[in-house]
């Protein structure tokens, strides 16, 4: 069954814009990861774009992307989960400031495994012991709250199972005028196959 996807350049450039800001940092190359029954290992690099030395503990997370292209957090894997399939190594890393990390992903897949596209999440997460509280040099009176974020990233690993069959067009393009009376531009992608698609 064909899937359509309704696209306003406005909204793209807004979410193209936070990621930067939010992955300041920690760079993170590639943004997505797939393998198949060609492309069995990968390796993803981690590179610590901060002032100061950074723990970060690599784990896996499950996620359902819903229609309107956020994410939702799953408390359980589904059946088309890439995480029982796929090794890395190292768990954990300390990467100091300007140094980089390579986190290595090794594709598992038995004979027995059913054609579709497997899908998780590679975590990246601050160690709650990677940044200890600051101390005060002089004494504060009355109560004190220190708040130290312990932020994490994701990235999509694909697995690919069978025959390649995805096919994406463009059904229509529009311009148009906003209630601002700005031009924006309407687009309408059309995708036909059992795995996801993307590019530029």
């Amino acid at each position: 069954m064909p899937l359509f996807y309704f696209l306003r350049a406005t909204l793209l450039f807004s979410l193209i814009f936070f990621a930067n800001g939010v992955s300041a940092n920690l760079l993170i190359k590639p943004f997505r990861v797939v393998l198949d029954e060609k492309t069995r290992t990968a390796e993803v690099t981690l590179l610590n774009n901060s002032d100061e030395t950074k723990t970060y503990s690599i784990g896996w997370e499950e996620k359902q992307q819903n229609s309107n292209g956020s994410y939702m957090d799953l408390t359980s894997a589904t059946p088309f989960s890439a995480t029982p399939y796929i090794s890395h190594s190292p768990r954990k890393v300390t990467i100091k400031p300007g140094e980089y990390q390579k986190i290595k992903l090794r594709l598992k897949m038995p004979a027995n495994m059913k054609d579709g596209e497997y899908r998780s999440h590679l975590q990246m997460k601050v160690s709650e012991n990677a940044r200890a509280p600051a101390t005060e040099s002089a004494p504060v009176k009355g109560m004190q709250i220190q708040i130290i974020p312990q932020l994490s990233f994701t990235i999509p690993v694909m697995i690919r199972k069978g025959p390649n069959n995805v096919k994406s067009e463009i059904n229509y393009i529009k311009v148009t005028k906003n209630n601002k009376d700005k031009q924006q531009v309407d687009v309408m992608l059309q995708r036909t196959g059992d795995y996801s698609s993307y590019g530029s």
